[in-house]
C-alpha cells in the first residue's frame, strides 16, 4: 500500500501526535474502515492515517507494518497477519524475526515480543542491538532498561543501557566506592586521576570532619576575640593560634597579629605569591581591604556592611540577632572617617565571627581561612594534625594551649553525635552531592570554576577511564560512573511532570548506607519546582530498623506520610517523636496531616534506583510514583 497523506484531518486527530514514518520502521496498525478507491483509514493509536492499499485486508483487524522506500511515495509492507490471542504474540514475533533473518534467540524473541505487546515501533538494528545488550545482563531487568529508554525518549544507545542497568545492582554506592578505593591503591604506577579520587573518597569517609572543624574553629575564636574569658585562656587560645602559623609570629597579642594580617591584604592582591588569589580571597576581605584604603567611600562602606549582614543572617537562630547587633555597632564605628587600628581589629573579629558561623561548614570554612591568608583545606589540615598530636601525646605533657585544644575538640565531638541538627543533615547531603559530582553537566552550564570541578568525583572518574588501567579497576569505575549518571537519566521532565533521582551514600559515625530521593511535580510559571504540590519518596537502609521507605505526599502544603518498615512495634517507638516533626513541619510553612506506618509489600525494598527506573510515565491522569 501506498501512504497518500502521512496525517490527515485535524478533527479526527485532535491533540494526538502526528506519526514519523522512517524507512525501516515496523509499527503495528488496526484497519478502521474500508474506502472507495481501494483506500482505507488505518489507525496507529495516536494517529489516523490514509492509504491506498494494493493487497485486501480485513477491517477491525491490527497488523504489523514495515515502512519501505517507493519511488511514488512511502510505501508500507505487511509483515505480521493478525492473529487471535495475546498468547499468540510468540508466534508473531518469531514470524517476524524469520522474515528479517534474524536470529532466533531468547533476547531476540523476548525484546520483539515486548515491543508488540506495547505497541511500540521496531527496526531491525533496533532488535540486533537490544538483543546484543539483553544477552550480557539479566534478561527482565534488560528489557526493563529498554522500555525506560523509550518511555523517556532516550536515544537507544549502549552509553544510556549500560548506566541504567547498573540500578539493579544489590551494591550500594558506599560498597562501589570502597572497592573502587582498594583496587586503585593497589595500583603500582596511579595515573594523576587514581589520585585524585583516593583524596576525594578519603574525604567521604570522614563526612562529619568539616562540621567538626567548623565548630572547633568557632570555639577557638570565641576563646580568642572574648572580652569576658580569662587572660589565661585568652593567652593560650592566641598560642595555638600561633602556633598553627595563622598570625605572624612577630605579633605581641591578638590585636597586633589582627592588624599586620590586615595590612597584609593589600600586599596579596597585588602580589599573589604561590597561591591562586580565587582560592583565599573571598568578596568580605576584598570589601573591608577597599574600605580601609578608602574610608570615606559610601560605596565600600555599604558594601562591608552588606556582606557582614548577609553572612551574620546565615547564621544559627539563636547567633543571628547578636551578630546582627555586633555589625551594626561595629559599622557606626567606622562611617566616613579613616579606621584605626582598634577598628580594624575589630572589624577583623567581626568578619570572622559571622564567616565562621555560616550554616555551611564547608563555605564558612573557606570564608574564615581567607581572612587568615589561608585556604580551606590549610586549616582542615591543622586542625587534623592538631587532633592526631593530642591523641598521641601523654596528659602530663599537655601545654596550656593543648590542654584547652583537647577541652574544644572532645566538646565538639560530643555536640555532634549528640546534638546533630537537621541543619547539619542537609549540609552533610548537599556537601556529599557536590563531592559526586552527579549533576555536573548543570554545573558546568553555570560556569563554575575549575577547581570546584577538580574537587568532584565524576570528572575524576571520566578521566581515569582514559587512562591505561587494569580491566577490574576500569570495571569498578564504569559501576560507579554509570550509577551516578542513571541519576541524570532518570531525573527529567516526563510530559507535565519533572522527576528527579538522588542518590547519595552517608556516612554517620562509622555506619555506612545511602539515602536515595526520588521527587516528582510539576513545574512553576517561572520554572521552579513546586514545593506545594508533590510527591517524595525517601528510600533508607537504616542501621537499626532497617530498610524504610517514606512516601510524603504534599496536595497544597498539606503533608501525608506513609511509613513502609518491617520493624514491630514502630509506631509505638515513634509516637514521642510525632509532635517534634509537626512543629519542624510547621516551622517550614507546612502542615501534617497524618503519618501511617505500613508493611512493605515484596516489590516496596526492590533497589530504589530500580523503583524510580520502573515509575509509571504520566498518562495525563494523575501522578504515579
Amino acid at each position: 500500500m501506498i501512504i497518500q497523506q502521512a496525517a490527515l484531518a485535524q478533527g479526527l486527530l485532535g491533540k494526538e501526535k502526528t506519526v514519523q514514518l522512517r524507512e525501516g520502521e515496523m509499527f503495528p496498525a488496526k484497519v478502521v474502515k474500508m474506502l472507495p478507491n481501494g483506500m482505507a483509514e488505518l489507525s496507529t493509536g495516536t494517529t489516523t492515517i490514509v492509504a491506498k492499499l494494493e493487497v485486501p485486508l480485513q477491517s477491525g483487524e491490527r497488523y504489523w507494518f514495515r515502512v519501505t522506500s517507493a519511488d511514488d511515495g512511502i510505501q508500507l509492507q505487511v509483515v505480521a497477519l493478525p492473529m487471535a490471542g495475546s498468547e499468540n504474540i510468540g508466534k508473531m514475533a518469531k514470524e517476524l524475526l524469520l522474515q528479517l533473518s534474524l536470529p532466533l534467540t531468547k533476547e531476540n524473541k523476548a525484546f520483539v515480543e515486548m515491543m508488540m505487546k506495547e505497541k511500540l515501533p521496531l527496526t531491525k538494528e533496533l532488535i540486533i542491538k537490544a538483543g546484543e545488550w539483553l544477552a550480557k545482563g539479566t534478561l527482565s531487568e534488560g528489557l526493563q532498561v529498554i522500555k525506560t529508554m523509550i518511555d523517556h525518549s532516550l536515544p537507544m544507545s549502549k552509553d544510556i543501557f549500560q548506566p541504567l542497568m547498573t540500578a539493579y545492582s544489590p551494591a550500594s554506592l558506599a560498597a562501589l566506592t570502597k572497592e573502587l578505593s582498594s583496587r586503585l591503591q593497589q595500583l603500582e604506577q596511579p595515573p594523576a586521576a587514581a589520585t585524585a579520587i583516593i583524596k576525594l573518597l578519603k574525604e567521604w569517609q570522614q563526612p562529619l570532619e568539616k562540621h567538626l572543624v567548623q565548630r572547633v574553629a568557632a570555639a577557638v575564636i570565641e576563646q580568642l576575640f572574648s572580652t569576658d574569658k580569662p587572660s589565661a585562656v585568652q593567652t593560650a587560645a592566641f598560642d595555638l593560634v600561633k602556633s598553627w602559623g595563622i598570625v605572624p609570629k612577630t605579633a605581641e597579642n591578638i590585636e597586633d597579629a589582627l592588624i599586620q594580617i590586615v595590612r597584609q591584604w593589600s600586599k596579596e592582591q597585588s602580589q599573589p605569591g604561590q597561591l591562586p588569589i580565587e582560592n583565599r580571597s573571598t568578596p568580605l576581605k576584598e570589601a573591608i581591604s577597599q574600605l580601609v584604603q578608602q574610608p570615606a567611600d559610601k560605596a565600600s562602606l555599604q558594601r562591608v556592611e552588606q556582606l557582614l549582614s548577609a553572612a551574620a543572617r546565615s547564621a544559627e537562630k539563636n547567633a543571628v540577632e547578636p551578630l546582627m547587633t555586633e555589625v551594626k555597632s561595629i559599622m557606626e564605628g567606622v562611617k566616613g572617617k579613616a579606621v584605626s587600628d582598634e577598628q580594624l581589629a575589630a572589624l577583623f573579629k567581626t568578619a570572622a565571627k559571622v564567616s565562621i558561623q555560616q550554616n555551611q561548614p564547608h563555605e564558612a570554612i573557606h570564608q574564615l581561612a581567607s581572612l587568615f591568608n589561608k585556604e580551606a583545606e590549610e586549616v582542615v589540615q591543622l586542625i587534623r594534625n592538631e587532633t592526631a598530636a593530642l591523641h598521641s601525646s601523654s596528659l602530663s605533657a599537655l601545654s596550656k594551649k593543648d590542654v584547652l585544644f583537647q577541652q574544644i575538640i572532645l566538646a565538639a565531638e560530643n555536640e555532634i553525635q549528640l546534638h546533630f541538627s537537621a541543619k547539619e543533615a542537609h549540609s552533610l547531603i548537599k556537601d556529599t552531592f557536590r563531592l559526586l559530582g552527579v549533576d555536573l553537566e548543570s554545573m558546568l552550564n553555570a560556569d563554575i570554576g575549575e577547581t570546584e570541578v577538580e574537587k568532584m568525583l565524576k570528572p575524576q572518574l571520566l578521566r581515569l577511564l582514559h587512562e591505561n588501567i587494569p580491566v577490574h579497576v576500569r570495571e569498578s569505575a564504569e559501576q560507579l560512573l554509570g550509577r551516578m549518571t542513571a541519576q541524570s537519566l532518570l531525573s527529567a521532565e516526563n510530559g507535565p511532570l519533572q522527576q528527579l533521582v538522588m542518590q547519595v551514600p552517608v556516612n554517620l559515625f562509622g555506619f555506612h548506607t545511602e539515602l536515595t530521593l526520588q521527587w516528582s511535580g510539576k513545574k512553576t510559571e517561572d520554572g521552579q519546582l513546586d514545593a506545594d504540590y508533590c510527591r517524595v519518596l525517601f528510600y533508607l537502609n537504616l542501621e537499626n530498623i532497617k530498610e524504610t521507605v517514606i512516601d510524603m505526599q504534599v496536595q497544597n502544603r498539606i503533608i501525608q506520610l506513609h511509613i513502609f518498615n518491617e520493624t514491630p512495634g514502630l509506631k509505638e517507638a515513634a509516637a514521642e517523636l510525632i509532635p517534634v516533626l509537626k512543629a519542624g513541619i510547621e516551622d517550614k510553612g507546612y502542615q501534617l496531616s497524618s503519618i501511617q506506618f505500613k508493611q512493605p509489600q515484596k516489590a516496596v525494598l526492590q533497589a530504589p534506583l530500580a523503583q524510580a527506573m520502573e515509575a509509571q510515565p504520566y498518562e495525563g491522569v494523575d501522578i504515579r510514583v
